[in-house]
């Protein structure tokens, strides 16, 4: 299955992770998920890797910023994990 971001005419394509992160983070903005948590919910019986998880942040980061330079909504919380900034 495809997944997309989309604004107007700007189209970007997400893996399935990415578009399970984002629509959790979308679901619960204030939420903050562990890299744990992050972890369990894009497990599909393999080895995910912590340092995996803040790759697949990044390129989510930068998808969304290639659509709306100024969708800088994913938030690091240090020590604690993820959230959307609403």
């Amino acid at each position: 299955m495809k997944y997309y971001l989309h604004k107007t005419l700007d189209t970007t394509d997400l893996t399935a992770s990415e578009f399970i992160i984002l629509s959790t983070l979308i679901k619960y903005p204030r939420q903050i998920f562990s890299t744990e948590q992050i972890i369990a919910l894009i497990d599909e019986d393999s080895v995910v890797l912590p340092k995996s998880v803040n790759k697949r942040m990044q390129r989510l980061r930068s998808k969304l910023l290639l659509i709306d330079p100024q969708a800088d909504i994913i938030i690091s919380s240090i020590g604690e994990g993820y959230k959307l900034f609403k």
